[in-house]
């Protein structure tokens, strides 16, 4: 191990202007006291910095053309935005449609003096549409069973 000490010493003292990978001696400090510090001569150069490039800022043209994305990309998001809604209500429409036709159906069931056949008809045909529906849910019980009377005889 001493053996390998020693090589490290006589590389240091051989080294040309004491500059060791890219460090070199300090010469304000005192021999006994000498210590390595980076050094910046591959960087700076009479003073000035050699590669110093730095980016401009950028052109009005190109903050132009930046704003000009910014504001497709927000009517693009706006529209998605929009299309989503419509398809929340169309689901939610069919959702609420599920359940009239339950209601519906749920409301032919105590009538017995109608077939299986003559109650899936008669839902069917009231959930069609929407003016068939609001019908059937505002008219009396009474009503209700001249209604699918009506249904029933294709009189609606």
């Amino acid at each position: 191990m001493n053996d390998a000490v020693n090589a490290i010493d006589k590389e240091i003292d051989g080294a040309e202007d004491n500059n060791i990978d890219g460090f070199e001696e300090m010469d304000s400090v005192p021999d006994s006291q000498n210590c390595i510090v980076p050094s910046f001569s591959k960087h700076v150069k009479d003073g000035n910095k050699v590669n110093g490039k730095k980016r401009k800022l950028g052109s009005d043209y190109e903050n132009n053309g930046l704003i000009v994305v910014a504001n497709a990309l927000r009517k693009i998001i706006e529209k998605t935005e929009a299309r989503l809604g419509m398809i929340a209500e169309r689901i939610g429409y069919e959702q609420d449609l599920l359940a009239f036709r339950k209601k519906v159906y749920a409301s032919l069931e105590p009538m017995n003096w109608l077939s299986l056949e003559d109650k899936l008809i008669d839902a069917s045909s009231i959930t069609s549409t929407d003016k068939n529906l609001d019908l059937f849910f505002s008219v009396s019980d009474e009503d209700k069973e001249k209604m699918l009377n009506m249904i029933l005889g294709e009189r609606i």
